[in-house]
């Protein structure tokens, strides 16, 4: 099995015609990717064209983004001279193409083929071979290795990590309150349940809304959210069923937002007549007009007849009677009014039709050829039965009568028919009943409920007798609305406390930086007019609409503030604010010049919203020269997809975009073409005839003689026609116009063989065909595409087998003895899921044993089928589930009987694995010792097993005994009480993890549970209590609840996901398959039906989807429950995007293989008939179609289409010759397979010239997979293998093996810079953070704004608390540290060499001059927008950050970097942000790794040495030259603490300005000195390993290092003897951490506490301060002494 990259074999001159196609940079392009067609190839070869090509759309239209002045020489092997200066380059550079994929996977896959791509790259005549690519664009030796370095920061990602990238500087200018931590499965679910709760407490009383604010919910949304809630749980008797729809609300909150758009009414709520025109949105009004006429016309011939023939009716009818009702609704007519016409044919229907009217499907017009009479229907039909009357009016009216009959059953049965029986259903629902000529006591005519409910019904009367007005129907869809939003407020606040996020939450953030909605940040403060303004945001998402009506809005609100109610006084900053975000969201625009979006199919409604809003208009400066160009869409938009493989609605993917955004993107490429004059001047880019291919349209075009071969000579042309083709039969107009018009089809497979592929092509036309769609505007249904072979795999045919195991009971009862082997053919009711794995199985072994199979013909005689030629290898074979149900343990089960390694990729619950049970179980007994049930559970587990006798007299003591102790001297085994010992001892210490870890290696858990996969299981679920345990602060009893609620969520708990074994047989879902491909795939269950229906949903009572969500309310007790038509309409939405995707997902299936398909299922009653075959029964079912059903219905129509009949196809009954094409897909006779014949010649597809039939294996029963071998045959039941491993388990040869320990050598570490002083000034605290694994938020309230870990470069580098300013109207000291550091990173000036080179090379981006912006304005207000938080005191902000940089510009460093010569230094080069890794050597004393064992501790290791890794950024670094002729290179490190003390000039680091000396001035000084002496040692520790590594003679001396101090400007270099301390200190703090990271018991005991003079420390460490302080300084003697 492998990631589909066959391209890689393929050479770019060789792309096939569409693939030169999606190579047009000059237009928008859509890439209609069929399965295996390359596509990746073809991405990256788009995506270095637009690296190339000087001359395209982008270039010609867009301006430059701001570029890198010169790439670091540092890390480039090419000298400058062979470089590109990228400031001139015409092409785009990586960072100005934006590539997105669907997984992280898929990314990594894409940015590895492009490195491939662009490290072949020379310069050179065009050509291509085995080791490089030349192209004559390329005039540098040097630029693939610069395109190489900035392919690393290029945005090639998937498009959450995209959009994270985008929002990162902006987040605390968005309001984000979210963490940087990506909130886990578990935790999820965990706050959703926490919301829940929360929702259902807060009380609904006006005076205690309050509660509902602290809780999360937006303060004008709490009255209409409590409101919702009430009603909710009202319509949903209770908050039990209640809570079954809110569960599911807010994992699709996206498609709930996107059915909503359009249903808002002026007052923001659903309103009831924009709900009508959404459910007429759906029918076509012809579609109502074709059927009323049809229905009309038939009941005026039946009223018509019952006239004529006085007989039927002697007295006339009475009123009140169906035919009295229909003779006036015959002689009335339909009204002209489509939604009239609707009600009036639900009351011919109501008239006609018996049965049930809410079932469609079992609709009987006319039953028996009369007015429905049924003694159950109070409505009488008023007219008497034709068997009444005499020959021949008998015989005349009983044939109108049943012409009448079959007229409305042809209509109603019929598509359209069917789509408008529906509608009409929703009709009578809906109807107000007013002027009905329907009495009340008719059958469904149901009542109206109130709006306000009553409690109860009278007494005899069903709830399905009432249903929902449309205005009761709008009020319930906006009670889900707005208790979604009032949910997702309380999770928002959940995890901004718990300082988490999720992808959504991030995508959100992105959809406020670009203004798809007005800034959650900016609803606090803008007026409510302007918020609805922006929020107005129109279909077409990329455009500025609702910005400019924004402004519009804000313009008359400044001419009549009262519009602006409590805004009014602040109009002005709010037009600056919005102002300031408009421009930044054109300048995010201008970054960007081409999109590729990969799997586009796959984009949920919120990504397609948020990526588009970054098409729009761009900022344009005067010096761009350009006129900003007459388009929607600015940018050049690729985007690849293939709707047949769109499978993940269930992550709230949309396939129904991809269409519409094709659509779109047609349209704009025809304006482009017709409007903008850029594109077809000389030289044209576009024509309407052909499509430029941008390798082959360039002046330097230099193609080699050796590749003029011809093969490859219509590869070369300049232009591709639009027409031409791979040699086949000619394009369609149709399909040539899209192809100028931008949408292109790659259709050359590249995965398949060629006959197995033609097979399968015949399967998606009728797969795919138009008749499937009961909606037929729908964009969500996939069009058929035929793939054609790649001509290496052209002439290869494959082999397709279908494995229909029989479904007749067995012969005699399961045996009862328990070691005897279950074999599901031959006894007990049949089991589908059994005997399909049985099956799989022995096929498998076969494959792999290389053994033949055999069929049978109808006599009982076996056919033999040859064995392969080659074994096939187990990891060559994958097997493909659609669900993981009750399946995939059958499936697991069977193969590891038959000995077959197999690995799952994700097998459903984690919690419910059997091997994780068992540490469930432990946990649950850890945090509850008393529990007997708890004790119960561990003690049957494998960690003890007790016997029944055992369990029995463990249990048997009193009921409050602690029975974790009791099981000590009840474990049967010394090493067993050893370890309850153990787990006695670390519980109490809060050690769950390695209690876990410990338990694992020690008892015999992974010996009953052998598997890889359980081992796998294990790693994740430590994992998993690892995260739940640092987020619960490691309490045993909220870790055991945590696990409780987890296994309690069906459904939604953790799944079990794990690494394939490297030569295993892969099993996993369809969906996990998207993107693979193996030799062999088994597509299993095809006859289940758990993919298609609605339970989930239906026990959930909500169903949603992009255009339509509804919920099902139920108001009172009981199973019956009032009728709702959106309910209705929803569910029919559902069904129908559910089968349209299992239509997906069966051509998902199926094309992942490459050599061998096998189809895995059989329909229930499928038997061996003797003398006949094999009898399938033939039951289509249009409401719930299984995948095989599908599929036996695709051969069928398929061999109808050729023309084919019964007597020769097995696919074709009779009922079906003759017929027209395409036949009606139902129930049917049952079909006869004779698999002898069908191995020759399988009916799949039309005889080829020179092709020899392609026949298919049917495989009915194990026997046709049976072994000569008998021994191979032989199955154990699991009694049986246990006793087996058991036995091997304890067998005499196995002896304990004596664990040597050993010297260990080269352990590292890795440390982060910033962590040295911590270490330094208190070891405990460190042992806090990594030994105990404990942070200091959960224990400390103080506000902390910035995670010190977290940023190498953080400026509380005195470990103080980030704590607000006095004046709170001030950034924080970290917020304006990082403002500083920013601006002196970009800021500050470079002199340069006196000469052309410095006097020691120097990379020349730290030589080149650059004049000093320290003080330029522009350049504060560049780095502000980017950094500075909202609501600060912008103006003292600006003052304090000013006299810092005055002052620095001043002082020492400023003069250097100013070419100034002071004391005979002069600077030739600098870098600022300097990057730097370094691994440290450190020795100390020997620690010992131990493990624990139940006998004693087992040393593993001794470690006397060890590597600290360490990387980071030195601030700034000095290259100097010195009048003696010597060179130098400096480290220096900025520091901005006490800033606020610049304004009042008074404070002890500020009191040192002005002395020009670098020595320390004053205590200050020399405290900061002390306190950062480890980092800046190992900055210059750093810069000497570089030194070193330069050959002899160009060499730097490096000197002492310095601090720049912010306030005074001063740069302060370290003394001699305190900086000679300062690297011995190192090594010491060095040696601390590693022992405290290596060894494997380190108490804290080993580090004292601060003694009492040390106070100080402690009042810094988060550990000693706060509600609850863990440690704290040592008492004072002396003090104590004294009292």
């Amino acid at each position: 099995m492998t990631m589909s990259n066959i391209e890689d074999n393929s050479a770019p001159i060789t792309l096939n015609t569409g693939q030169r196609l999606a190579l047009n940079l000059d237009s928008h392009t859509v890439i209609d990717a069929g399965a295996g067609t390359g596509k990746t190839m073809t991405i990256v070869e788009r995506v270095v064209q637009h690296y190339l090509e000087e001359d395209q759309r982008a270039t010609r239209l867009l301006p430059r983004p701001e570029r890198p002045r010169q790439l670091d020489g540092g890390t480039l092997i090419s000298p400058s001279s062979q470089r590109m200066n990228l400031q001139e380059w015409g092409g785009l550079l990586p960072s100005e193409v934006v590539l997105l994929t669907f997984t992280v996977a898929a990314a990594d896959q894409m940015r590895d083929k492009l490195r491939q791509k662009i490290a072949r790259l020379r310069p050179g005549s065009f050509t291509t071979s085995s080791e490089y690519d030349a192209d004559p664009r390329i005039t540098n030796d040097g630029f693939p290795e610069q395109l190489l370095m900035l392919l690393e920061d290029a945005p090639i990602g998937t498009i959450d990590s995209f959009f994270n990238q985008l929002v990162s500087p902006y987040r605390s200018y968005l309001g984000d309150e979210f963490g940087d931590d990506v909130v886990t499965e578990s935790e999820i679910l965990r706050i959703i349940e926490q919301s829940i709760n929360t929702l259902w407490r807060l009380p609904n009383s006006e005076n205690l809304y309050g509660d509902a604010v602290d809780a999360g919910i937006p303060s004008n949304d709490v009255e209409a959210v409590l409101s919702a809630r009430d009603r909710i749980t009202q319509h949903y008797s209770g908050r039990t069923r209640a809570t079954n729809i809110l569960n599911p609300i807010i994992s699709k909150s996206i498609f709930i937002s996107e059915g909503e758009r359009g249903l808002l009414g002026q007052d923001g709520r659903i309103d009831s007549e924009l709900l009508q025109q959404r459910l007429m949105s759906s029918i076509r009004a012809e579609d109502i007009e074709e059927v009323t006429i049809s229905i009309h016309s038939i009941i005026e011939d039946f009223v018509d007849c019952v006239r004529s023939y006085p007989g039927l009716s002697p007295n006339g009818w009475d009123v009140g009677t169906r035919i009295h009702a229909l003779s006036l609704l015959s002689d009335d007519g339909p009204p002209a009014d489509d939604w009239e016409r609707l009600i009036w044919l639900s009351r011919v229907f109501m008239c006609i039709v018996g049965g049930s009217l809410l079932e469609v499907d079992k609709w009987k017009p006319f039953p028996s050829g009369k007015l429905p009479d049924h003694h159950t229907y109070p409505w009488r039909p008023g007219i008497e039965s034709f068997s009444k009357l005499d020959d021949p009016d008998k015989s005349n009216v009983r044939d109108i009568w049943k012409n009448c009959e079959s007229r409305a059953s042809n209509t109603l049965g019929s598509e359209v028919g069917q789509r408008v029986k529906h509608h009409s259903l929703l009709a009578l629902i809906l109807d107000s009943r007013e002027d009905t000529i329907i009495p009340t006591n008719a059958r469904f005519n149901l009542t109206h409920l109130p709006p306000e409910l009553p409690e109860r019904l009278p007494f005899g009367i069903s709830p399905e007798s009432y249903s929902f007005n449309i205005e009761s129907e709008a009020r319930n869809l906006d009670d889900i609305r707005i208790i979604l939003r009032g949910l997702a407020g309380i999770v928002n606040a959940l995890k901004e406390r718990e300082e988490v996020h999720e992808h959504r939450d991030i995508a959100l953030l992105a959809g406020d930086l670009l203004l798809d909605s007005c800034p959650r940040v900016c609803r606090t403060f803008y007026p409510e007019p302007l918020i609805s303004t922006l929020d107005s945001i129109g279909d077409n998402t990329w455009r500025d609409d609702h910005i400019h009506s924004a402004f519009v809005v804000l313009d008359e609100m400044e001419t009549n503030p009262e519009l602006a109610g409590s805004a009014a006084s602040n109009l002005a900053e709010i037009r600056r604010d919005l102002d300031h975000r408009y421009q930044i969201l054109r300048q995010i625009r201008r970054r960007y010049r081409a999109f590729i979006i990969d799997e586009a199919q796959d984009n949920s409604p919120l990504q397609w919203r948020i990526l588009s809003r970054l098409w729009g208009p761009r900022e344009f400066g005067e010096s761009d020269d350009l006129n900003e160009p007459d388009t929607d869409w600015q940018p050049t938009i690729c985007y690849v997809g293939d709707m047949k493989q769109s499978i993940y609605a269930f992550r709230q993917a949309e396939v129904a975009a991809f269409r519409q955004f094709a659509h779109r993107l047609r349209s704009i490429n025809r304006h482009e073409y017709e409007n903008i004059s850029e594109l077809t001047r000389e030289p044209v880019l576009r024509s309407d005839v052909a499509s430029r291919d941008p390798r082959f349209s360039h002046d330097r075009q230099i193609v080699r003689a050796s590749e003029l071969l011809q093969e490859n000579a219509r590869n070369l042309t300049e232009w591709v026609n639009f027409e031409t083709t791979e040699g086949i039969a000619s394009l369609s107009p149709e399909e040539v116009t899209a192809r100028s018009e931008g949408e292109i089809s790659l259709t050359t497979n590249y995965r398949t063989d060629g006959e197995l592929l033609q097979v399968m092509n015949e399967w998606w036309e009728d797969l795919f065909s138009d008749r499937h769609r009961f909606f037929p505007d729908a964009d969500y249904y996939a069009s058929a595409q035929r793939l054609l072979p790649s001509p290496t795999k052209e002439n290869n045919r494959g082999t397709l087998e279908w494995i229909c195991p029989v479904m007749n009971d067995g012969d005699e009862n399961p045996p009862t003895e328990l070691t005897t082997y279950i074999d599901p053919f031959e006894s007990g009711k049949s089991d589908s899921n059994e005997r399909q794995a049985m099956m799989i199985a022995k096929r498998i072994q076969a494959m792999t044993q290389c053994r033949e199979t055999r069929v049978m013909q109808p006599d009982g005689d076996w056919v033999t089928i040859p064995a392969p030629e080659e074994p096939m290898r187990y990891s060559d074979i994958m097997v493909l589930m659609a669900t993981r149900s009750k399946i995939r343990d059958a499936l697991i089960r069977h193969l590891r009987d038959h000995n077959i390694p197999v690995q799952a990729d994700r097998e459903g619950s984690l919690i419910q694995r059997p091997v994780i049970s068992d540490l469930d179980g432990l946990i649950q007994f850890i945090a509850r010792p008393n529990s007997r049930f708890a004790a119960a559970w561990v003690a049957r587990s494998t960690l003890i097993g007790m016997s029944d006798a055992e369990l029995q007299s463990f249990l048997a003591t009193r009921q409050d005994e602690n029975l974790l102790y009791r099981l000590i001297e009840h474990s049967p085994t010394p090493g067993q009480r050893a370890l309850v010992q153990r787990w006695i001892d670390l519980s109490s210490s809060g050690r769950i993890i390695d209690l876990l870890i410990e338990t694992v290696n020690q008892s015999d858990l992974l010996t009953a549970y052998c598997d890889e996969g359980s081992l796998q299981d294990v790693e994740r679920f430590i994992d998993e209590i690892r995260l739940i345990s640092e987020s619960t602060g490691h309490d045993p009893i909220v870790i055991a609840d945590r696990l409780r609620d987890l296994r309690e969520q069906k459904g939604r708990a953790l799944e079990a996901k794990n690494i394939p074994e490297r030569d295993a047989v892969q099993l996993m879902t369809i969906h996990n398959s998207k993107g693979l491909e193996s030799k062999v795939v088994f597509v299993t269950d095809l006859f289940g039906k758990g993919i298609i229906t609605l339970t989930n949903e239906s026990q959930s009572r909500l169903i949603v989807s992009p255009e339509f969500f509804a919920g099902h309310p139920a108001p009172w007790p009981g199973s019956e429950y009032p009728i709702s038509a959106m309910w209705e309409h929803a569910k029919k939405i559902a069904q129908k995007r559910k089968n349209a995707e299992a239509r997906r997902l069966l051509y998902v299936a199926a094309t992942r293989a490459e050599e061998h398909l096998v189809i895995v299922g059989s329909p229930d009653n499928t038997e061996w008939q003797e003398d006949s075959g094999l009898r399938l029964p033939w039951r289509y079912s249009d409401t719930q179609t299984t995948l095989g059903q599908m599929w036996a219905e695709s051969l069928r129509q398929a061999s109808h289409r050729r023309g084919e009949n019964s007597e020769y196809s097995p696919w074709l009954s009779s009922e079906d010759d003759n017929r027209p094409h395409p036949l009606n897909s139902e129930r049917g006779l049952d079909r006869i397979l004779n698999p002898a014949s069908l191995r020759i010649d399988g009916w799949l597809r039309a005889e080829q010239e020179g092709h020899s039939k392609m026949g298919i294996n049917v495989y009915h029963h194990p026997e046709c997979l049976i072994s000569e071998n008998t021994d191979e045959n032989i199955l154990h039941s699991p009694l049986v293998r246990q006793t087996m491993l058991h036995e091997a388990a304890i067998e005499d040869r196995v002896v304990e093996r004596e664990i040597i320990s050993r010297l260990e050598t080269g352990a590292r570490i890795r440390l982060a810079p910033h962590r040295l002083s911590k270490i330094d000034s208190c070891p405990r605290r460190n042992w806090f953070e990594t030994r105990g694994g404990l942070k200091p938020d959960p224990i400390s309230s103080s506000n902390q704004l910035l995670d010190e870990d977290n940023d190498s470069r953080s400026p509380r580098q005195m470990d103080e608390p980030d704590v607000e300013y006095e004046d709170r109207n001030l950034p924080s000291p970290t917020e304006l540290g990082l403002i500083v550091h920013r601006m002196f990173e970009i800021g500050i000036g470079n002199p340069g060499p006196v000469g052309d080179q410095p006097s020691i090379p120097l990379p020349t981006t730290w030589t080149t001059p650059v004049d000093s912006r320290l003080l330029d304005n522009e350049l504060m207000d560049e780095v502000f927008s980017e950094l500075l938080p909202m609501g600060v005191d912008i103006e003292k902000t600006t003052q304090i950050v000013a006299l810092i940089l005055q002052r620095i510009e001043a002082g020492h460093i400023g003069r250097l970097s100013n070419a100034e010569i002071i004391e005979g230094e002069r600077v030739e080069g600098l870098r600022t942000e300097y990057p730097f890794t370094i691994s440290n050597a450190i020795t100390f004393e020997p620690i010992s790794r131990t493990r624990w064992a139940p006998d004693n501790q087992q040393n593993l290791a001794r470690i006397e040495n060890a590597f600290i890794d360490m990387d980071g950024s030195i601030d700034l670094v000095l290259c100097s030259t010195h009048e003696d002729g010597t060179s130098s290179i400096r480290p220096i490190d900025l520091k901005t603490e006490q800033a606020e003390t610049v304004l009042s000039g008074s404070g002890k680091l500020v009191d040192a300005h002005g002395n020009t000396s670098t020595s320390p001035a004053n205590d200050a000084e020399m405290d900061m000195l002390e306190h950062h002496r480890l980092q800046l040692a190992l900055y210059h520790r750093a810069l000497e390993k570089m030194e070193s590594g330069r050959p002899e003679g160009q060499r730097r001396r490096v000197e002492r290092p310095g601090i720049l101090v912010g306030v005074s400007g001063r740069l302060v270099i370290y003394p001699e003897d305190m900086f000679a301390a300062a690297q011995s200190d190192l090594d010491e703090v060095l040696s601390t951490a590693a022992r405290m990271e290596l060894a494997t018991e380190l108490p804290l005991a080993d580090f004292q506490r601060r003694p009492a003079s040390e106070d100080y420390i402690c009042g810094i460490c988060p550990f000693s301060r706060g509600d609850l302080p863990i440690c704290g300084p040592l008492p004072d003697l002396g003090v104590k002494a004294q009292s």
